[in-house]
């Protein structure tokens, strides 16, 4: 009788599991339904072959389903990386009084070329897809990180879906024998391909894509924006926290540079390694490595294959995918970055570097502030986000057939140590998914203000107009400095970084 009784449970199991799938070249991939009976999720979804072995560092490999079945019930490996992003979860969580122990590093491999997708638990078609790439630097992230999870925003309508990306310098190498460097970023092209292609059995508009990105999954948008090779992949895209890549020159003469010095500091003799020797290594010989090596993360060069000339340029010239845009920043970018320094001496060694332009004058600029980490927070927040990412608007909006919104996240969750974090980098994101920790102080204000940033980010997905009841949101004009403010309270301003933005003249 028991036996019986399991057998129809499995039974039962399997038939169910069976409901739930799509079929790509005769391979079921087969997903599962939450508990709650609202979404659908097919987790760790190969888009391209392992780059392992002598693909490494090769541009990736649509994946072949040869299996009948794919099981995709479990998130798949990160992507090779050390501990930047579980230190910046642990270091939020601190500056919270809650538990760091809370997140613990994932599974790593070079076997990480996996999607996440996650849909409403119906049969609805043409649905919108929002895609969202993480950040860390290039160097570390991975796309199940708590805070973008994305059943609860795919309960709303939409197919979530998560990318992974190669990172570091499995992602991002020189070296010159090879005929392109930007593999991350080839990577997330062939994963939008994949999405674009495949999409449709799950009910998703394959005319109808957003790509999201918070920092350096915003930077990664910027190249996306203007590289010929992601052309028709995406309708939409939204831009959270980044836009220093423009401001600053990406050349390859300095990764050329470290990358050779990876190739000798692995070698046993005084000759550096070829390139089919380096696909040898060990991954986790080459990570240690590299980390000694690259100090200053890794980012998308002139390889002129995925980008041919500065991002910049592109932007100057219109020569970009023309998209609809929501673009934004927060308050306090900088501040959880900040030790402690004198904003005189902090910008002095910033001139040094030849960054900032001596001629103008900062401290003029920041002294409605109170002391020197506000100032410090206020400029290099300015500097580095808000104001080239007006410079984006600006060139987007340009084009008269697209549309473009601007934000300015200004909510800082209630308590003290929530003042001393302020509006901090990334602090929007679990608004936007609705993963607010448990050890955030969430108020009934931040509940709604999930509702209403969610409702906003949905309708421009379904629209391209984030305003869902009335006209709150202005739609950028270049050189207006008009913003949405999400804080306690809703409303359009003038945002504060303007006349830091038209002194720099980016």
């Amino acid at each position: 009788m028991k036996l019986n009784i399991l057998i129809s449970v499995l039974i039962f199991q399997l038939n169910l599991f069976s409901d739930i799938s799509f079929t790509i070249d005769e391979t079921k991939i087969i997903g599962q339904i939450s508990s709650d009976k609202k979404t659908q999720s097919f987790l760790g979804v190969p888009f391209a072959e392992p780059p392992i072995g002598n693909l490494r560092w090769k541009e990736p490999i649509p994946k072949k389903y040869i299996e009948s079945e794919f099981l995709a019930h479990k998130f798949a490996p990160a992507c090779m990386q050390e501990e930047r992003i579980v230190d910046w979860y642990k270091g939020v969580a601190i500056g919270f009084g809650g538990d760091p122990d809370y997140i613990s590093k994932p599974d790593i491999s070079e076997d990480c070329l996996y999607l996440n997708i996650w849909r409403p638990n119906n049969t609805s078609d043409s649905l919108p897809v929002h895609v969202f790439i993480h950040g860390g630097a290039n160097k570390a992230g991975w796309a199940y990180e708590p805070n973008y999870v994305g059943d609860k925003l795919a309960s709303k309508g939409i197919i979530a879906i998560t990318i992974s990306y190669r990172l570091g310098i499995f992602g991002f190498f020189s070296h010159p024998e090879l005929s392109m460097s930007n593999f991350g970023l080839l990577d997330l092209i062939s994963a939008l391909k994949w999405i674009k292609q495949n999409i449709h059995l799950l009910g998703g508009d394959p005319n109808n894509i957003t790509i999201a990105g918070e920092s350096a999954g915003a930077t990664n948008i910027e190249h996306l924006l203007v590289s010929e090779l992601s052309k028709g992949l995406f309708q939409k895209a939204i831009h959270q926290s980044a836009g220093w890549s423009i401001s600053y020159e990406l050349d390859n003469e300095s990764p050329s540079e470290n990358a050779m010095k990876l190739a000798l500091q692995l070698s046993n003799n005084s000759l550096p390694l070829t390139i089919d020797e380096l696909r040898s290594v060990k991954p986790e010989k080459i990570l240690t490595t590299a980390n000694e090596i690259f100090k200053l993360g890794y980012w998308s060069v002139l390889d002129n294959h995925s980008i041919k000339r500065p991002i910049k340029e592109y932007f100057a010239e219109g020569n970009f995918h023309n998209v609809d845009l929501i673009i934004g920043s927060n308050a306090d970018e900088e501040l959880m970055y900040i030790d402690n320094e004198s904003f005189k001496e902090l910008m002095e060694e910033r001139e040094e570097w030849g960054i900032y332009n001596k001629v103008i004058d900062f401290e003029d600029l920041s002294n409605h502030l109170a002391n020197d980490l506000e100032r410090i927070n206020f400029v290099l927040s300015s500097i580095n986000y808000v104001c080239p990412s007006f410079y984006i608007a600006d060139k987007v909006s340009s084009i008269k057939t697209n549309n473009v919104w601007f934000y300015s996240f200004d909510k800082v969750r209630s308590g003290k140590k929530a003042q001393e974090m302020g509006a901090y980098h990334g602090a929007e994101l679990p608004y936007i998914f609705d993963t607010h920790d448990a050890w955030l102080p969430t108020s009934n204000t931040d509940k709604y203000l999930t509702e209403m940033i969610q409702s906003s980010w949905l309708n421009f997905m379904k629209t391209g107009n984030p305003n869902f009841d009335k006209e709150v949101w202005p739609r950028h004009k270049p050189s207006k400095f008009k913003v949405l403010s999400i804080d306690k309270e809703v409303k359009s301003k003038i945002h504060d970084s303007k006349e830091v933005c038209l002194s720099l003249n980016i």
